[in-house]
């Protein structure tokens, strides 16, 4: 079955927010002295539960590597700002002036999200002091010279944040004709042998494999060749020929599939839509 990348500590990240969401709220109205009233209570789980909402919408929640610190700070501010202004709306017509404290509740509104983008700022401090001594650097490599290949090395050179030492592209291909995308062949560092060399030395930790489909014999003697090894194998499906934009993985009995074209009327949007035109 295919889990998400990085699952366990995305599951913690939720449960933190939450739990500065909570204590803020609880910490405002200890330190003004105010009694608890039930509607604090509603609050805070109508705001938690928004919050994950609008987070999982969003894909707040990526892996370290795949999103950058400012994305993600970005991120976290919109989700909260969307939660206040749902909260002013209600606010605004409904007026419950009465029900509870409007100054701790506007603290509260000012004060989260500056302690929940505190708390992603500094875990991201510490894991760039980890990276930048070695401590959670990846050396990366390619198998295939291949267009995506290419692609992939381009996405890897520009994450300056995820702390990916790119190693270079290993291939087994003959170097005359086509069959390999890559010209300069300075930047293959040799073939599968090589590779395999090398991981087993620990000169690298993570390979992605990035040949075509056809390759399925290739593809399957290597990966036997690294099962002893420590390395971290990622197959890439080049899938990129298609019109992927608004694509979306599914899950059927652990095996995925991914959307080539989906109707824009399925699930929530579909409800949404009959709602609408009814």
């Amino acid at each position: 079955m295919v889990r998400p990348k990085d699952a366990k500590i995305n599951a913690l990240s939720r449960l933190i927010d939450a739990g500065i969401i909570g204590c803020t709220l609880v910490a405002l109205v200890s330190v003004m002295q105010l009694d608890w009233l039930p509607v604090y209570s509603w609050l805070l789980l109508i705001a938690i539960v928004l919050f994950s909402f609008f987070t999982e919408s969003s894909r707040t929640y990526k892996s370290w590597r795949d999103i950058s610190i400012s994305g993600e700070i970005f991120a976290v501010g919109s989700n909260w700002a969307a939660i206040v202004a749902i909260f002013l709306a209600i606010q605004y017509f409904l007026q419950p002036v009465d029900l509870y404290n409007r100054e701790v509740v506007m603290y509260w509104f000012v004060l989260t999200p500056i302690e929940l983008i505190s708390w992603h700022s500094i875990m991201r401090m510490v894991l760039r002091l980890f990276r930048d001594t070695g401590l959670s650097s990846q050396k990366v490599a390619i198998y295939g010279a291949t267009e995506l290949g290419v692609g992939l090395e381009k996405r890897i050179q520009s994450m300056s944040w995820a702390g990916y030492n790119f190693v270079g592209f290993f291939d087994d291909r003959r170097t005359n004709g086509n069959r390999r995308f890559i010209s300069d062949q300075n930047l293959i560092k040799g073939g599968s042998q090589d590779l395999i060399n090398q991981a087993k030395e620990g000169g690298i930790d993570v390979i992605f494999i990035t040949l075509p489909l056809a390759a399925e014999a290739r593809i399957k003697s290597l990966l036997n060749d690294l099962s002893d090894t420590t390395v971290s194998a990622y197959m890439m499906l080049d899938l990129f020929s298609f019109d992927l934009l608004n694509a979306s993985w599914l899950d059927i009995q652990g095996m995925p599939a991914v959307s080539i074209f989906e109707s824009p009327h399925t699930g929530l949007d579909n409800i949404t839509k009959r709602a609408l035109f009814r």
